[in-house]
């Protein structure tokens, strides 16, 4: 959950939030490697910019694929994300560094 105290007409009050972010975002993804396709590995640079109904996002991840099988391919990368918004004038920023996995089949 999100929480913060701020002040409105000189009394405090507490703010709270549940964590129920609705987001879009447009996206668009490198791969400046094609020579290492052959290879089973895809490295990839990916980048989003959105909004959501708090404020402003953003994502970039540095990230790889790997395909042992043509219809099995597993990623791994590292990511940054920002939240930008703003609560009764006062801008709020939400950095955050992660690693993040997944797994794929195509039929």
């Amino acid at each position: 959950d999100m929480s913060f105290k701020g002040v409105s007409d000189g009394t405090t009050m507490k703010y709270e939030s549940t964590q129920d972010l609705v987001w879009g975002s447009v996206q668009a993804q490198l791969y400046p490697f094609p020579s290492l396709r052959d290879n089973g590995w895809q490295p990839f640079f990916q980048f989003n910019g959105g909004f959501t109904n708090y404020g402003f996002l953003t994502k970039g991840l540095f990230g790889t694929t790997f395909a042992p099988t043509a219809h099995l391919r597993m990623m791994f990368g590292f990511e940054a994300t920002g939240l930008f918004y703003t609560v009764q004038g006062t801008s709020y920023t939400t950095p955050k560094l992660g690693f993040t996995y997944g797994i794929g089949y195509q039929l």
